[in-house]
């Protein structure tokens, strides 16, 4: 693996910290890294090295402070090097900017939108991608019942099973805990 060093960091191998897709990367042409607590309280937005260590609880919450995705292990996103500059307020991101997992703040509104984002990209009819996609609208209501999740997500199983291939990482942050189970989702 390619070793890509920014100011202030040190070589670090597996898990890449820093996304690789751009060859030429540098500190001033990218995004910082980030620490947020697992309930999305941003803590640091203009890290230019790998955390490292016990990253402590968040002041706000007492949550777990995180330093980068859980599905992958690249950093959480940052502020950009011109917004750092013009001192914009950051806001972590819902989801991560290179694997597409969400993160764990990421909100309900936010999570059942990719899902429907993910459904354009699967191939079935009009007339079925219109169905599953009210279906998908219907998790949004955090009330909907598990017997309810659990049809929906069978349904979807049977109409375009990539979704369900594509999107279990926010299939697992919709569905309560019984329904998870049920369905045979890790």
């Amino acid at each position: 693996m390619s070793k890509i060093l920014a100011e202030g960091t040190t070589e670090v191998d597996d898990p890449p910290f820093w996304p690789q897709n751009s060859p030429d990367w540098t500190p001033r042409c990218s995004y910082r890294a980030a620490t947020v607590c697992s309930n999305g309280h941003p803590q640091d937005a203009l890290r230019t090295s790998r955390p490292s260590g016990d990253l402590g609880r968040c002041g706000q919450c007492g949550e777990d402070i995180l330093a980068n995705c859980q599905q992958c292990g690249i950093r959480i996103r940052g502020i950009g090097w011109g917004a750092a500059v013009a001192g914009e307020v950051y806001t972590p991101p819902e989801f991560c900017d290179e694997c597409g997992a969400p993160h764990p703040w990421a909100g309900r509104e936010a999570l059942v939108g990719r899902l429907q984002t993910l459904l354009k990209k699967q191939s079935a009819t009009s007339e079925e991608l219109r169905r599953i996609s009210a279906d998908l609208d219907r998790l949004r209501d955090p009330g909907v019942g598990e017997h309810d999740q659990i049809k929906i997500v069978e349904r979807v199983r049977r109409t375009v099973p990539g979704l369900i291939r594509t999107g279990t990482p926010i299939l697992q942050a919709v569905l309560t805990s019984e329904a998870k189970r049920k369905l045979g989702l890790p």
